[in-house]
């Protein structure tokens, strides 16, 4: 039986070959794209899942009520918590706690040029290896970082630095300013995988960090209130960490009492941080669940329109078999052999599709990685999961593209067929009409929402701190030698026509914040602390970046002699914070106890926008003190970028033999902030085109077999004066009336969900006419093409052909 309706299903696709070229490609570009996003899906959904405890590790983080209301959430905790929770809590099978300086860090090979800043070297207990499956390649896991003074590096960095030697007993000297340790390299781990929320190339002991050693001098290893360290727990398979996590206040109050009143620690599941985590002190940015939602939505969408096409056409064919099916069941073919025989027929298709969807898909990969970043496979589909996979997609494929023409044909009653010759016309059924418009709603919401994402990243670019046509790069000061040189480098570089300004600072600017406490005697009294972010700058940094002074002053040198004296700047917000005026702040005295310094407010300036766009502008003071800066910022004048660069590591290498020449613009570090963003609209501008090429792909099939069906109706027209504007506004008008109807559908569906996605957004734009109109425009302009192709021949035709046999 199955023989036969394999051969039938052949044959009627080689008779009508270019509707099963249509379906096949239409439906196999749609699943194409479904496998993409899906891997892409997937690849976000795995992130972490790699090591062997996954859903026992759990990171702890903190959400500090702040006395004016506000909070923070902090992925940093003090040191004692981890360690103390292993010996009270029973489920606690073991800890890690990392520390990293939220800046590169300068590594140096002993009697070697191999000197290189480096963003992901992490100190870490030595049970790392026992809660983290970072597989080691040399070294052993259980005793490669209990010694103070060694470190654990990747393969990557083995090869950077060593080349073709053995790293193993080797040494790397970790630079940071002051702080300089030697240490040994007792281990080589595996390249961390890309799904992974963070990406160490340094572990380094934790247990070098000795009394005497800074981490000491601010007694940070024995604090239970400083936030400092990323900490993860291994919890026993039965424990519920909501149990755990219920427990932590307790366990607070009993060891550190009412200075953790405004601490509210919780649990974070490992597998989860990646799309449900963007706290600060996060190792790396973070993705975002809704971004899984989005392209899940997308690729369900962009099948949805591919199967559409299929139903269309095989309805829309319904005509042509119609007497086939009459014949088959007035010779005794029942209704269940029809529909086996066209789920054999869609089960065909389905499976050449999925087959050449493959193959798309394969091809693209490289494009597409390179795209999102991502490193995407299908090797997933390689194993016996990945199998059952396929043949489920391929069940479902073949019901959801199938079942609407097999149920639907497998109903036609001979006598009717028999009867109405016209059975099957396009305009007949309606339904039909409904999933024209469907597909190209599709098609049109995608295009808003492209528009909608460029629009925002636009808007992003508009107010983000200004850079006129001018280069600002930043370079890290962490060798000693370059911080207390840098004022003599600086001088020498202001003496080139093409340098415009140079400042340093405690931070990349505008990419990240830090936060701290300040005391406002005059103002808030002795005791109320006020939390507030906050940089620590040269005195000519709100010159170079623009930033406008609204009252007082701005920075001036200091004396050597000034002492503890600090001068301060506060911004708009922190004032309004204040429920001050400006004139009311400025010349006020202001301390900070974290550094143990003092001074005076001088002046304040207006609200710029120094984190990312998804946060409010929050309090900011802006502090005078070179002794704290860790970056170096230059302005250079448009011109040629080799020349600028040459220009610069030449006087560099004068100054700083011994230290590296490391640069990042300005513009880059901005845009690598809505690297999410950046990627959505890319890909929502790609599978955008696709679900409108899908669409027409149908749209011309439809086109052509309306055209087919109404060869006479046409003749006869033209033999009676019809001209041929009249004949192909005849057969257009239907195809453009469900498309701007489909455009009208669209409007509503696309505005709503495209203002909640705005919403993470602190600064974002209106959603106007203009990306409505505009997807519009270009969707309409495309399916009057495709229908026009058809129509255009259709009225071009001698009607003598069609009436010949009349």
């Amino acid at each position: 039986m199955f023989k036969n309706y394999f051969k039938i299903a052949v044959r009627s696709h080689l008779r009508q070959k270019t509707f099963a070229f249509i379906n096949l490609f239409g439906l196999a570009l749609g699943v194409a794209c479904a496998i993409i996003l899906g891997l892409w899906c997937y690849n976000e959904l795995s992130y972490d899942s790699h090591h062997k405890h996954s859903q026992q590790i759990y990171r702890i983080a903190d959400n500090i009520i702040n006395d004016d209301g506000s909070y923070e959430m902090l992925v940093a905790v003090p040191a004692m918590w981890a360690p103390t929770l292993k010996e009270e809590f029973p489920e606690v099978l073991n800890y890690v706690r990392f520390y990293s300086y939220r800046s590169e860090i300068l590594i140096k090979r002993l009697n070697s040029e191999n000197n290189f800043y480096e963003a992901n070297f992490y100190w870490a207990d030595s049970t790392v290896f026992s809660v983290f499956t970072f597989p080691l390649l040399q070294g052993h896991l259980k005793t490669a970082l209990v010694r103070p003074n060694t470190v654990v590096i990747s393969q990557l960095m083995a090869k950077k630095y060593f080349g073709d030697e053995d790293p193993i007993g080797k040494q790397l000297t970790y630079v940071n300013q002051n702080t300089v340790f030697n240490l040994q390299v007792t281990g080589i781990m595996k390249d961390v995988p890309q799904t992974s929320h963070f990406h160490p190339d340094f572990l380094g002991s934790l247990s070098t960090f000795k009394p005497g050693t800074w981490h000491y001098t601010y007694d940070l290893p024995t604090s239970w209130v400083s936030h400092f360290y990323r900490s993860y727990i291994l919890l026993s398979e039965k424990a519920d960490y909501r149990d755990v996590e219920a427990r932590l206040p307790d366990f607070l109050q009993k060891h550190a009492g009412e200075e953790t009143r405004a601490f509210n620690p919780f649990l974070q599941p490992l597998e989860d941080i990646h799309l449900h985590s963007n706290f600060i002190r996060e190792f790396e940015l973070n993705s975002d669940i809704s971004y899984v939602y989005i392209f899940g939505t997308v690729a369900l969408l962009i099948l949805l329109i591919a199967s559409i096409n299929y139903m269309n056409l095989s309805t829309a064919r319904a005509a042509r078999r119609a007497k086939e099916i009459g014949l088959r069941k007035t010779v005794g073919g029942s209704r269940s052999q029809l529909i086996q025989q066209f789920y054999v027929e869609a089960f065909i298709l389905s499976l050449l599709s999925f087959l050449l969807a493959l193959s798309i898909a394969n091809l693209t990969l490289p494009w597409i990685n390179q795209l999102s970043g991502k490193e995407l496979s299908l090797s997933i589909f390689a194993n016996g999961e990945g199998v059952l996979l396929c043949l489920g997609f391929l069940l479902l494929l073949t019901l959801f593209s199938g079942s609407y023409p097999a149920l639907l044909l497998s109903r036609i009653q001979p006598a009717a067929v028999f009867k109405d010759t016209s059975f099957g016309r396009v305009n007949r059924i309606g339904l039909r009409s409904v999933l024209v418009v469907t597909q190209f709603a599709i098609a049109a919401f995608l295009i808003i929402a492209a528009i909608v994402v460029s629009q925002q990243l636009q808007f992003f670019h508009s107010i983000r701190p200004a850079t006129k046509k001018d280069v600002v790069l930043t370079t890290p000061l962490r060798d000693t030698e370059v911080a207390k040189k840098y004022q003599s480098f600086k001088s020498l570089l202001l003496q080139d026509s093409k340098v415009l300004g140079v400042a340093v600072s405690s931070h990349i600017p505008f990419t990240a914040n830090k936060s701290s406490s300040y005391f406002l005697p005059e103002i808030l009294g002795n005791d109320t602390e006020f939390f507030s972010d906050y940089f620590v700058v040269g005195h000519d940094f709100l010159s170079l970046f623009d930033i406008a002074l609204k009252r007082g002053r701005g920075f001036v040198p200091m004396r050597e002699d000034a002492g503890d004296t600090r001068q301060f700047i506060l911004n708009e917000t922190a004032v309004k914070a204040l429920g001050l005026t400006d004139d009311q702040v400025v010349g006020k005295y202001i301390e900070d106890p974290s550094w143990g310094v003092s001074g005076q407010i001088v002046g304040v300036v207006e609200d710029f926008h120094y984190k990312r766009m998804h946060e409010n502008i929050g309090p900011l003071v802006i502090k005078l003190d070179t002794d704290y800066v860790r970056f170096l910022s230059v302005r250079l004048q448009a011109g040629p970028l080799a020349e600028h660069l040459g220009f610069l590591r030449e006087k560099w290498q004068t100054f700083f033999p011994s230290s590296p020449f490391s640069f990042s613009f300005m513009d880059d570090n901005l845009n690598n902030m809505y690297q999410a963003e950046e990627k959505m609209g890319a890909i929502l501008n790609l599978f955008g085109v696709v679900a409108i090429f899908i669409s027409c792909i149908g749209l011309f099939g439809l086109a052509t077999l309306a055209t087919e069906q109404r060869t006479k109706e046409i003749g006869i027209r033209k033999v009676l004066g019809a001209s041929s504007p009249q004949i192909l506004k005849l057969i257009s008008r239907e195809f453009v009336l469900m498309i701007l109807v489909a455009n009208v559908i669209a409007w509503p569906a696309a505005w709503y969900i495209l203002r909640i996605w705005l919403q993470n957004f602190a600064y974002r734009i209106e959603i106007g006419l203009a990306p409505m109109l505009l997807s519009a425009t270009v969707v309409t302009a495309v399916g009057l093409l495709t229908v026009s192709w058809q129509s255009v021949r259709a009225s071009m035709a001698n009607p003598v052909e069609s009436l010949r046999c009349e």
